[in-house]
Order: structure tokens, then C-alpha cells, then sequence
């Protein structure tokens, strides 16, 4: 295999090398290669678990609109609640 790589990555690698982390050049290119596959199976992960939680919430139902005066009533209420509650 062939590769070829900027100046900016060259010099990253070399630093990584001299840093004593890594024995040499291809040890800092394996490493970087075994956590892109492990980011990307995160990634893959991530989107199965979002595509099936949408999934979910569809099979659920249709949305219904939310009455915000109703909200702002209900939540108006419940702090009249506590404050009348913490002062006795």
C-alpha cells in the first residue's frame, strides 16, 4: 500500500512517536485506524437507535398539538401549589 500523507500529519506522527507513546510511525497510524473504527461503529449505533426511536414514536401515533395557555395555566397552578405549601 501506497500512502501518502500532508506535512501537518507527518509532523503529528512524528510528535506522537517522540512523546515515548509509540514505538514508531505505524503504531500511532494503527491506533488512529482502530478508533476510527471504533467511532464509527459508535456512529452506526447511534443512528439504529435514533432510526428505531422514530420508529417508535410514529408507530405511537399522530401528534396532537400542545395547548399552550393550558401549560401556562397548569404550571401557574403548581407554583401557587408549592408556595402555598412551603409557607405553612
Amino acid at each position: 500500500m501506497d500512502l501518502h500523507i500532508s506535512r501537518d500529519l507527518e509532523l503529528l506522527i512524528q510528535e506522537k512517536v517522540e512523546s515515548g507513546k509509540y514505538r514508531s510511525p505505524d503504531d500511532v497510524i494503527r491506533k488512529a485506524l482502530h478508533m476510527l473504527d471504533e467511532w464509527d461503529h459508535e456512529l452506526d449505533s447511534r443512528a439504529t437507535a435514533f432510526k428505531t426511536e422514530i420508529e417508535r414514536r410514529l408507530a405511537s401515533g399522530p401528534a396532537t398539538p400542545l395547548d399552550f395557555s393550558e401549560l401556562k395555566r397548569s404550571i401557574r397552578k403548581e407554583v401557587e401549589a408549592r408556595k402555598t405549601g412551603s409557607q405553612e
